[in-house]
């Protein structure tokens, strides 16, 4: 799965959270004083200006564009590239903008 509709988050998150308050009663529901959702992933998630999704969410199992992520990194060198990114190389993060833009890293030379 390498792209993922963010609307669709959104739906479940209501159903789980609707459900969880009927079968946890309204003195329950009273008593809670904040929710944290957490992911242990990269997705990525591109929005406009008001955070509408522009389109679906790439995962980081899209690998797409591992053609892109090698020319960053041999353009930039993985020295440069890992202190600039804060990271290690992945084609679920850096790339994905750049197709994003303009279809993909095109050559300069």
């Amino acid at each position: 799965m390498q792209e993922q509709d963010a609307s669709e988050w959104w739906s479940n998150t209501c159903d789980i959270f609707n459900s969880l308050a009927q079968q946890a009663g309204a003195d329950t529901i009273k008593k809670i004083r904040g929710i944290s959702i957490s992911s242990h992933t990269v997705t990525m998630l591109p929005v406009d200006k008001h955070g509408t999704p522009l389109r679906n969410a790439m995962t980081y199992q899209d690998n797409r564009s591992a053609e892109e992520l090698h020319y960053i990194v041999d353009k930039m060198g993985f020295d440069h590239f890992v202190q600039t990114v804060g990271g290690q190389p992945a084609v679920a993060t850096v790339p994905a903008t750049a197709r994003e833009r303009d279809g993909g890293c095109q050559s300069a030379d």
